[in-house]
């Protein structure tokens, strides 16, 4: 969550989100698709590779602007001077 606020820079929106989804799939999944085949024996590399790679970032594309959303409510309860209906 602290990442996404250095990413989003104080804005926040699903373009916003949705790269920073894609920028962790990318770290995260790079291990599934490319050292799994590797330490296992798996049927066929290039089919293996390809599902977990789209599988993967399919995932982490629906949880950057999910992630997003949460960042924007949480950004806007907790700014000064304005009151929330939590905080009521």
């Amino acid at each position: 969550m602290f990442l996404e606020a250095i990413y989003a820079r104080g804005t926040s929106n699903w373009r916003k989100g949705l790269g920073y989804g894609v920028l962790l799939g990318a770290f995260f999944v790079s291990y599934l698709a490319l050292a799994e085949p590797v330490k296992f024996q798996v049927p066929n590399v290039l089919s293996w590779t390809v599902v977990e790679s789209v599988t993967g970032l399919a995932q982490f594309g629906l949880f950057g602007p999910i992630l997003d959303v949460m960042y924007r409510k949480t950004a806007e309860d907790h700014r000064p001077g304005i009151a929330s209906s939590a905080h009521v």
